[in-house]
């Protein structure tokens, strides 16, 4: 497939544009979780070997996280 330079730019626009997006959703997710378990006295505790790190780290980004997160 041939693209045009300025086919180019635009697609690159979109990209930034969807990974912008993916990101600001990701944030409101983390929110309502770090409320819902909050607001349950829920905790969470992770022991990752799978996804490196990813979930502990997405947790540990959480508005008061060390209230609700127990990291192994």
């Amino acid at each position: 497939m041939i693209l045009k330079s300025s086919q180019i730019a635009h697609a690159d626009s979109l990209s930034v544009k969807s990974l912008v997006h993916f990101v600001i959703e990701l944030e409101k997710l983390f929110k309502r979780i770090g409320e819902y378990l909050l607001s349950g006295d829920e905790t969470v505790s992770t022991a990752e070997s799978v996804t490196a790190g990813f979930l502990q780290f997405s947790f540990s980004q959480m508005k008061d996280a060390s209230n609700f997160l127990k990291a192994a």
